[in-house]
């Protein structure tokens, strides 16, 4: 048996710790392997048994993950999808060190860029407010970051994905992460 055949047995009990939730899942860490994550969304079960008001949420989750399994390099790999107990395994990103480079990529573009009271400290604002500059002005005022260039490089990629679909709405500093082999992703939609 694989082994995420064995994490969707396992899948009906929900582990303690949670890393997040979005609109339609929960995300909890697959304690047994550290490189995976277990999202729990209303499942076809659910819905009949627990009346959830979002009837298409299997349906939601099933357009999302074929809509982000046309595009690997910009989405977390899902593995195994359960629509009828409302259980999804998917690859785990390291979120935190995404966070951490944006945050030093924000420090050093304040010499180039004036953050607003606003912004500073709060860094899905200055996220936005960093990546809405063009590409011109990175090329002039901070043409050796490297970070700066592989997230824009990275956005640039999403936008045009983002064109094929009416349905990409989630998407911001908490939804990306790096994979394991340092590739900017994105969770989900």
């Amino acid at each position: 048996m694989k082994l995420v055949d064995k994490i969707l047995l396992e899948g009906g009990v929900r582990p303690k710790k949670r890393l997040g939730q979005g609109e339609t899942k929960e995300v909890y860490p697959f304690e047994k392997n550290p490189n995976y994550v277990i999202k729990y969304f209303p499942g076809h079960n659910m819905i009949k048994k627990h009346g959830y008001t979002d009837e298409n949420a299997p349906e939601k989750i099933e357009k999302e993950i074929a809509f982000a399994n046309k595009f690997p390099n910009l989405f977390a790999e899902t593995f195994k999808v359960d629509y009828n107990r409302g259980i999804l395994i998917q690859e785990r990103l390291d979120t935190d060190k995404f966070q951490k480079d944006v945050l030093e990529a924000v420090e050093r573009a304040k010499q180039f860029i004036k953050f607003g009271w606003s912004e500073t400290g709060y860094i899905d604002n200055d996220f936005e407010h960093l990546t809405s500059r063009p590409v011109e002005f990175f090329k002039k005022k901070m043409p050796n970051d490297k970070f700066i260039f592989k997230l824009l490089r990275f956005l640039n990629s999403v936008e045009k994905a983002a064109a094929q679909t009416d349905s990409f709405s989630d998407m911001h500093v908490f939804q990306m992460g790096y994979d394991k082999r340092g590739n900017i992703k994105l969770f989900d939609l």
